[in-house]
């Protein structure tokens, strides 16, 4: 449970610096959609970021906060919760044998229980942060969102219980790619500068994290971008407007914009996910080590 609580705090306060940043990446991934030829309003990041604020003021850069404070209190609680306690229950550590694929096996079903609980909060957030303050700025489908009370109760009423699974085929390899490639990948750069003499401390923490992010990111691009435009399409008679699934978009995105499209808005998530990353481990570390300090008597330093 503390290991829940340290990850979903870190995330949150990892985002929250983060978002705006998460704002244009899926504007980026979501314009030219359906072969729309309409002049592109997003190009570079720091170029986004001023047209937004231009529009919508500060406020369009932080939508869909609340939303995605909830995706990382989920996503990121529940893969740093089961994936910590799972290794202190099963007692894998730095002597057990194959222990990095230990690791990995871990890592990957922390991905599926935190996608699975997080899968509707990312779509609610993809909706809001594509929801524009005018047609001069608007890309992708136009949901008409207002708060995150409302749109859970819209969802529910208009798409049933499924509808907050919608895009979940996207999802999983997506939190499971990032997931994989990211835990594991710290763990490992970790363990290893440990073995060479570095001190357990910030230095050491924003080095791993900074190869666990590369690792993630990379991984998990192509699936960001198909679940970002699956879960915002409009639906026609209870049905997904233009994907019916994670293939058919990829085919179709590909067939209309080429094979570099699956890599649409991947600046901005490196830009994003870098800092972010680093933020949560820095986060998480400091968190954990107030917490044993807080929670168990023990002296430790930050």
């Amino acid at each position: 449970m503390e290991n829940f609580l340290y990850g979903a705090a870190s995330a949150v306060s990892a985002i929250c610096i983060v978002h705006p940043i998460d704002v244009v990446k899926t504007r980026l991934q979501l314009q030219g959609e359906m072969a729309s030829h309409s002049a592109k309003q997003y190009t570079g990041i720091t170029s986004s970021l001023i047209n937004v604020a231009k529009h919508e003021g500060m406020a369009g850069l932080y939508k869909g906060l609340g939303a995605a404070c909830m995706l990382q209190i989920t996503v990121t609680g529940t893969r740093f919760g089961f994936y910590n306690y799972t290794k202190e229950l099963l007692g894998v550590n730095k002597d057990s044998p194959n222990q990095h694929m230990q690791n990995m096996g871990l890592a990957l079903g922390a991905g599926i229980c935190g996608a699975v609980a997080g899968n509707p909060f990312y779509a609610m957030k993809t909706r809001f942060q594509a929801s524009a303050g005018g047609s001069s700025v608007a890309v992708g489908h136009q949901h008409q969102v207002t708060t995150l009370t409302q749109e859970i109760k819209r969802i529910i009423v208009q798409e049933g219980p499924r509808g907050y699974f919608r895009g979940v085929t996207a999802f999983i390899p997506r939190v499971v790619a990032f997931s994989t490639g990211q835990l594991t990948s710290y763990d490992f750069c970790k363990h290893h500068l440990l073995q060479r003499g570095w001190a357990d401390d910030v230095t050491t923490h924003l080095t791993s994290g900074s190869a666990a992010a590369a690792v993630g990111i990379t991984l998990m691009q192509p699936f960001d971008f198909l679940a970002a435009r699956i879960m915002n399409q409009p639906l026609v008679n209870g049905k997904p407007a233009y994907y019916k699934g994670v293939v058919d978009c990829a085919v179709k995105s590909v067939k209309s914009e080429g094979i570099f499209v699956l890599f649409k808005g991947a600046s901005a998530n490196y830009a994003r996910m870098c800092p972010y990353n680093l933020l949560c481990f820095v986060f998480f570390e400091q968190y954990k080590k107030l917490g044993t300090k807080l929670f168990h008597g023990q002296s430790v330093l930050l």
